[in-house]
């Protein structure tokens, strides 16, 4: 699969409650969380954040697409750059995962077949529907379990072919697994702050 032929989105339309402010936007050595996706995937043609706050994000260098749907979810987003990208594939990554790397979709995207709508990584047992690539034509499968009040992901997944990824995939091509960090409270952060330290500033 292209690469150049898949749009990036990232989704940054949470509320950081267990961060008690916006974590996307805190500065992780100097640079905001959200800075990190942007650098990583910035060649790419087709790159949006998806908000329900564009004056939040206006300030950065890629297009602010508004999550117009009612219910807080990150399903809504998944929908909402579903209904906006002009490429038959989407890169979903979530806002608060400074340490992802492009080789992590050039791998889903080597093992993405015609029999499959979404796939994605797992993790350690965990499924990561923020970091995974969507075909254009299952927005109005997912529209239809939102609608019908679904709003968590995996339970919106019913009527699709979902192929998923475990870490050997990763590890194999000499991935760090830090690439699937989660910042969602200050414990996480400070733990990515000392990644970044014991690396020497690079993941």
């Amino acid at each position: 699969m292209n690469i150049s032929k898949t749009s990036i989105a990232i989704l940054a339309g949470g509320n950081s409650v267990r961060f008690g402010s916006d974590k996307t936007l805190i500065k992780l050595n100097g640079k905001s969380i959200i800075q990190y996706i942007i650098d990583e995937f910035v060649d790419s043609k087709n790159i949006y954040i998806i908000a329900k706050d564009y004056e939040k994000f206006k300030h950065l260098s890629i297009p602010v697409v508004i999550d117009k749907y009612k219910e807080q979810s990150p399903l809504a987003g998944i929908i909402t750059a579903l209904e906006n990208i002009p490429d038959e594939l989407l890169f979903i990554v979530s806002a608060d995962m400074p340490f992802v790397k492009k080789s992590i979709l050039m791998i889903l995207l080597d093992n993405l077949d015609k029999n499959t709508d979404i796939i994605l990584p797992i993790i350690n047992g965990k499924i990561y529907t923020l970091t995974g690539v969507y075909r254009r034509n299952v927005k109005d499968s997912l529209e239809y379990y939102y609608n019908k009040g679904v709003y968590k992901i995996l339970d919106a997944f019913k009527d699709l072919r979902v192929k998923k990824l475990d870490e050997k995939f990763f590890i194999d091509s000499n991935i760090s697994l830090y690439s699937f960090i989660n910042i969602n409270n200050w414990t996480e952060y400070k733990n990515a702050e000392r990644i970044l330290k014991k690396n020497n500033k690079r993941i």
